[in-house]
């Protein structure tokens, strides 16, 4: 199997919440404060004025946005847990 790299366009203040959604639900799963992913928060706070704009500019690169960072949440409510290794 090969490996290729392309380059994809996505829309980067719907990107933005992906990425908060994507963080708040590993946060949460790792039972960590939430309040570590003011970053994100702040990011997705900043362009949310312009998500609908993305959305009615090219409808399917938002979605694809959105799908691709969304598919991160299954990996991480179901990756296996760690077994600690015995000493």
């Amino acid at each position: 199997m090969a490996i290729q790299e392309k380059t994809v366009k996505y829309a980067k203040e719907l990107d933005d919440v992906g990425v908060l959604l994507v963080s708040l639900v590993e946060t949460i799963k790792e039972k960590k404060d939430v309040t570590s992913n003011v970053d994100e928060l702040i990011a997705a706070i900043n362009g949310i004025d312009q998500v609908d704009d993305e959305i009615r500019e090219n409808l399917r690169v938002a979605m694809q946005t959105m799908g691709y960072r969304l598919m991160e949440i299954p990996a991480i409510l179901f990756a296996p847990k760690a077994v600690p290794v015995p000493a």
